[in-house]
């Protein structure tokens, strides 16, 4: 026993700090405190502070040998508490310019692949009610409290799917990034000649209409021969297939990829 504890430390340890981890949070705070510096001009004070404090805790904690479940538990906890205060000012205190919009349309699709991705894990396959799939479901979602007060009865799969796939009024669920995302798309700069949609903006529909017009019910109910609800893992991989498209849609229309020139005379340009 003690020694499956102390396996399953050396696992977290690892994805939390290790630096051959792509994946790990030290190295994605390194990435975001480097893209961070590019716009530092941009950014408050309290939200460089916030930053930078990410990078050194996990920096500070990287250096340890081991890192036992209650201590990570506890950096974890702090370390929502300082992203959740970084979010915070971003939406109360950022001017919102194409820049906010862009900003947000990441987090929105990266919360909507996130939600796909945990439902086809803990919803897909077997007997979620039973073996406490929903209920994580539910607080991986922060939906438990809404799923309490609107549905007074046990927890099951066919409610907890429409509160976090279909419902726009519920703040993480699936259809709401979807609203979201798609009001930033028609306030964001395109060409007006073109009375046609942009690729974005099909995209979108495209995404609305899987979720608006999808039966619960039948979503829910049919199985194949090995128990695997087909039809919800149809819908969230193609979902999760067009989100994608999406962002690499609106990657291609509103950021750069080329590097600037600089001209060497009248007649020439250099890298």
């Amino acid at each position: 026993m003690a020694g499956g504890i102390h396996a399953v430390e050396r696992e977290v340890a690892i994805l939390l700090f290790d630096p051959q981890c792509t994946s790990g949070l030290l190295n994605l705070f390194s990435d975001l405190k480097r893209t961070a510096s590019l716009v530092r001009e941009r950014l408050s004070l309290d939200s460089w502070r916030i930053l930078n404090g990410l990078h050194r805790m996990a920096a500070s904690h990287a250096a340890r040998d081991q890192l036992e479940l209650d201590d990570a538990l506890g950096l974890l906890n702090h370390i929502l508490e300082m992203l959740s205060a970084f979010s915070g000012m971003q939406m109360e205190n950022m001017t919102r310019s194409i820049g906010w919009r862009l900003l947000d349309i990441g987090r929105r699709l990266e919360r909507s692949t996130h939600m796909t991705r945990l439902i086809r894990e803990l919803a897909v396959n077997g007997d979620p009610a039973a073996e406490g799939g929903l209920d994580l479901l539910l607080e991986l979602g922060d939906s438990s409290m809404t799923y309490r007060s609107r549905y007074l009865s046990t927890v099951q799969l066919p409610a907890v799917i429409d509160l976090l796939l279909a419902d726009d009024s519920n703040p993480r669920s699936i259809a709401f990034q979807i609203v979201s995302i798609a009001r930033h798309i028609d306030a964001l700069p395109r060409d007006q000649e073109k009375a046609i949609l942009s690729r974005e903006q099909r995209l979108i529909e495209t995404l609305r209409g899987n979720i608006k017009l999808v039966d619960i019910q039948e979503l829910c109910g049919t199985r194949n021969k090995r128990g695997k609800r087909v039809l919800i893992d149809r819908l969230l991989t193609r979902l999760e297939g067009s989100l994608y498209q999406l962002s690499d849609a609106i990657a291609r229309s509103y950021f750069s990829h080329v590097l600037p020139t600089r001209s060497t005379s009248a007649g020439g340009t250099v890298p």
